[in-house]
């Protein structure tokens, strides 16, 4: 077996090596990821007993600071509020 011979065996072989470690890897993944989210609770319908979610409320109100008004369309004001409406 010649030098070439054998360098060429072992890029294939390397390749090989490569591809099946990366096999390994994302298959690895694929199971972590499939532990996550699969408790019965998280895929329940409906509201649950005791349940503390509650729709949209004003418990994080955005800031005015980047609402631009429809009506003017400057910055820090919804078009209900805005200055110039009834102009």
């Amino acid at each position: 077996m010649s030098i070439d011979e054998l360098q060429s065996s072992l890029l294939v072989h390397e390749g090989r090596m490569k591809r099946h470690r990366a096999k390994d890897e994302e298959q690895a993944l694929k199971v972590s990821n499939l532990g996550r989210g699969n408790n019965s609770s998280s895929n329940t319908r409906g509201r649950r007993r005791g349940s503390r979610r509650r729709g949209r409320g004003r418990s994080n109100p955005i800031s005015k600071e980047f609402v631009e008004c429809y009506k003017c369309h400057k910055l820090g004001h919804y078009q209900s509020e805005c200055p110039s409406w009834e102009e």
